[in-house]
């Protein structure tokens, strides 16, 4: 009947208080943070295996071509050089001069080659660096809006 209160079983319907918004906004977005921080925690675990299994090979041939290097070198250059003044009839100074000019050039391509191979291992943390300012941003996005479940999250997830 018209003049009758509509009863809910008990349950009366509550006006929502801003605190109460703000605190289910807050627990989302902790929520959301610490969700983001354990993916990201996961990401560069996987990232810093991927980087170590590839990173080993080229790592190996650095340090193999510096032992090689400093420990044979010498030796070898200064055959190389004798065997130019003996049977080519080069002078002693232009003959270990063009051997050492040589041997830099080889280390120097060596080290070059080493160096590209470890860098393009540990490229794979750019997926880590970027996938971090992807969720910064959202947090700087989620901060300066009222629902953290926005459509940036829906966009996100």
């Amino acid at each position: 009947m018209s003049h009758q209160t509509t009863m809910n079983n008990g349950r009366q319907k509550r006006e929502q208080s801003p605190a109460t918004g703000v605190r289910r906004n807050l627990a989302g977005l902790t929520h959301d943070l610490i969700t983001l921080g354990e993916l990201q925690c996961q990401l560069v675990a996987v990232d810093l295996r991927d980087a170590k299994t590839q990173s080993i090979i080229p790592i190996v041939m650095i340090a193999g071509g510096l032992l090689l290097a400093m420990g044979t070198m010498p030796v070898i250059l200064l055959g190389i050089g004798w065997a130019l003044v003996n049977l080519a009839g080069f002078t002693e100074g232009i003959a270990f001069l063009t051997v050492s000019l040589i041997a830099l050039a080889i280390a120097a391509a060596t080290a070059w080659w080493g160096w590209n191979k470890l860098n393009s291992a540990l490229a794979i943390m750019k997926r880590s660096q970027h996938e971090l300012s992807e969720n910064v941003r959202w947090i700087k996005q989620s901060l300066l809006q009222h629902d953290t479940r926005s459509a940036i999250y829906r966009q996100r997830v």
